[in-house]
């Protein structure tokens, strides 16, 4: 625990958030809520135990982000959605 919150306190970029798992189908599914500058932003994640297992999306899910590379944990430490330009907003429907 000592060692984890050294290293925080030297990671010049944090994000905050709190991930809940879930008992669906298909699969082992998180969510990840987070906080300050990112929120209110929720992104749901399913690991798959092999890549060509079909995905069964749950009615909830909202617009597919694979493969987007905004959406990551290090992009968003970066640049918080709340900096996010307009048109990047725009374009999720998060204005």
């Amino acid at each position: 625990m000592e060692d984890g919150e050294a290293l925080w306190q030297l990671a010049p970029q944090r994000l905050t958030k709190t991930r809940f798992s879930l008992d669906c189908p298909g699969g082992d599914w998180v969510v990840d809520v987070f906080e300050a500058d990112n929120a209110p932003l929720v992104l749901a994640e399913v690991e798959l135990p092999a890549a060509d297992v079909p995905i069964r999306v749950p009615e909830w899910c909202g617009r597919e982000i694979t493969g987007d590379d905004r959406w990551s944990n290090a992009a968003l430490a970066h640049c918080p959605l709340s900096r996010w330009p307009r048109e990047w907003k725009k374009s999720f429907d998060l204005l």
